[in-house]
């Protein structure tokens, strides 16, 4: 069992977490997105499934990039179910994009299973609701 300072704690590390991969994606950050996943990892983007590296691929793609796309997400509030070295979570969000001269808006759920290894936290499977 979790003792409360140490829910604490993981909470504000999962925050975190969730936080630096909407900065990263937004910045087209690849190095940084493939950190936030663990080793072994899935993402279910709805039109993108694969492992978090290859997301990182698809999101920093030089021809993705250079078709004028720029992102912002703006994340709301976050629930965590921590349980050891797993968690799961459900963080709200709003997404921008502005994809060679269009706006799209998006906007739902990360659902969100996590896992500690080297005492840092790693997201291992991460679907998106819109």
């Amino acid at each position: 069992m979790t003792t409360a300072p140490q829910a604490w704690t993981d909470k504000c590390a999962l925050t975190e977490l969730v936080a630096k991969l909407s900065a990263a994606v937004d910045r087209g950050d690849k190095e940084a997105i493939i950190d936030c996943y663990a080793e072994q990892s899935y993402d279910d983007h709805g039109a993108f499934k694969g492992s978090g590296p290859e997301f990182a691929e698809m999101i920093c793609a030089p021809a993705g990039r250079a078709g004028q796309l720029t992102m912002h997400h703006l994340l709301g509030q976050s629930v965590f179910d921590v349980e050891g070295d797993e968690a799961w979570g459900e963080t709200f969000f709003v997404m921008h994009a502005l994809i060679d001269g269009h706006i799209a808006t998006g906007y739902g759920r990360y659902i969100d299973y996590f896992r500690r290894t080297d005492n840092a936290w790693k997201l291992a499977y991460r679907r998106v609701v819109p």
